[in-house]
Parts: structure tokens; C-alpha cells; sequence
């Protein structure tokens, strides 16, 4: 294409030296080369040829830098729309059985009765300063007794018997409890390995829309329930390790969740003020 164009540009300036010497009066080579009013006025006309060549280049140019732009522009979208798809799956088979592994162990031990204290819209540094200010230390006590204690182990064990989620960890720990070689400090182990895991898991799903590398939008509705909900659940696993003095852990999954927390409870006054309307990925629907 370029050498193309190269060789309609060279002929085109030849064409009009070629007439803008014979339109004033030198027709041969001899009189092309002495004829000094010829001569003066082609030079003109080619600097002025030259001029708007390299302003219609110049344009060409960045014309084609705009188009391969917006190529590589929706590449880059397409790209993480694809990665985004990839996540929602990842999530499916790693993160949303823990979440209602947790969402019936908490119920039935009584962490969610107290940790509905808090007001969602007050979780916002997510470490131990904060947690300190929405719980009484005999909540946060009592949290931390249910969370080691044995009846905790068992509720998990039941619920994951009951439900099958699968966890290659849960069912070695029934294995051994059937072999009578588990002991109250394994178990404590155990359901610290078992919050843990999930959320690892959760700040890798996390990481990849708070940094950037997946469009979050296109999850957004199939996903941030649980999500939102999850985070919500283990506000204390997470406040309680995070210190002041710049210890953080699980930053990404705080960032994800403030991200879509917000949009939740915009969409819902939205639904609640004018049309119903909620976000779907990069369009909307009805409520």
C-alpha cells in the first residue's frame, strides 16, 4: 500500500513540473533548463505541491494512528470482557460454594446474629481500629469463641456432608475424624485454613478487576450478590487481622467490594426513585 501511494505521489508531482513547464512556454529539456521565468514559477508550484503532500501525509498519518488506536482500543476490551467471562467461571467452582458453606455456618452458630449489628454502610477500612468501633468487645469475644470453638468444626463438617460442596480439605478432615486422629487444636487449624483459602481465592478473583485486567461490569449482575454478601460475612475474618500501622490483607477484595457495594445501593435508590432500572454488564433492564 505504501509503495503504491509512494509511486502515486512521485508521478503526480512529476505531472505537474512536467505542465508546469510547458504552460509557460519551455517545451524541451534545453528550455526547461534555461528558461529562468519557467524555471522560477515550477519552483513554486512544486514547494507548494511539497507543502500540501506533506500536510495530506501528515493527516494520512495520523488518521491511521487513530484507527489502529481504537483497533487496539477494542482489543484491549474485548480482551478483558473475555478474561472477565473466564473469572465468572473460576468463581463458580472455587469461591460461591464457600460462600454458602459460610452463609449457613454463620446462621447456625450465631455469628450472623451478631455481626448484623454492623451497618454494611459502615464497613469502609475493613481493619481492627474500625472493627473495634462496631463491636463491643464482649461481641468480638464472643466471635472469636464460636469461631475456634468445636461446635464451629462440627456445624462445617455437617454442612459440607449435607451439601457435598467438595472441598478435597473437608473431606480429609472426615476422614480423619472417622480414623478417631483429630484433635479440638487440628480443627482450629482447619476452619482457620478453610476462611483462608476462600479468601485467597477471593482476592485472586478480586485482583483482576481492580487492577484492570477484566471488565468487572460484565459480572457485575450475576455475581455481586454473593460477592457483596461474602465480604460482608467475613468482615471480622478480615478487620481483625488488618492493623493500622499498614499491615493489609485481602486489599483487593475490600477495593471489589466497595466498588460494588456502591453500585448496589445506587441502583437499588435508582430502582426505588425513577424506571426501575438496574445495570446489566454495558447495558441495562428492568427491574
Amino acid at each position: 500500500m505504501k509503495k503504491i501511494v509512494t509511486f502515486l505521489v512521485t508521478g503526480v508531482l512529476m505531472y505537474i513540473t512536467y505542465r508546469g513547464f510547458t504552460m509557460n512556454g519551455a517545451k524541451t529539456i534545453s528550455e526547461m533548463l534555461t528558461n529562468g521565468n519557467a524555471l522560477e514559477k515550477v519552483y513554486y508550484i512544486v514547494q507548494i505541491t511539497v507543502g500540501i503532500s506533506v500536510v495530506a501525509g501528515a493527516f494520512v498519518a495520523v488518521w491511521q494512528y487513530v484507527l489502529t488506536a481504537r483497533s487496539e482500543r477494542m482489543k484491549i476490551s474485548n480482551d478483558k470482557v473475555e478474561k472477565a467471562v473466564k473469572l465468572s467461571g473460576y468463581y463458580k467452582d472455587n469461591i460461591l460454594d464457600g460462600i454458602v458453606l459460610f452463609r449457613n455456618v454463620f446462621a447456625k452458630s450465631g455469628i450472623k446474629e451478631i455481626l448484623a449489628k454492623i451497618k454494611p454502610g459502615d464497613m469502609k477500612a475493613f481493619d481492627k481500629a474500625e472493627l473495634d468501633v462496631m463491636l463491643s468487645p464482649a461481641d468480638i469475644k464472643a466471635i472469636n469463641k464460636i469461631m475456634h470453638s468445636q461446635e464451629m468444626m462440627e456445624i462445617i463438617k455437617r454442612e459440607n456432608r449435607c451439601y457435598e460442596f467438595g472441598s478435597g480439605y473437608l473431606k480429609h478432615a472426615d476422614a480423619m475424624q472417622d480414623k478417631e486422629e483429630i484433635d479440638f487444636v487440628t480443627e482450629q487449624a482447619m476452619m482457620s485454613k478453610i476462611v483462608n483459602d476462600l479468601l485467597n481465592n477471593m482476592e485472586y478473583f478480586s485482583m483482576h478487576f481492580t487492577h484492570g485486567v477484566a471488565d468487572e461490569s460484565v459480572v457485575y449482575q450475576s455475581l455481586h450478590q454473593t460477592y457483596v454478601e461474602c465480604v460482608q460475612l467475613l468482615y471480622y475474618n478480615i478487620a481483625i487481622n488488618n492493623k493500622t500501622d499498614g499491615t493489609q490483607y485481602y486489599t483487593n477484595v475490600v477495593e471489589l467490594y466497595k466498588t460494588w457495594y456502591e453500585k448496589q445501593t445506587k441502583n437499588r435508590e435508582n430502582c426505588i426513585r425513577s424506571g426501575r432500572v438496574v445495570s446489566k454488564g454495558k447495558s441495562v433492564e428492568s427491574c
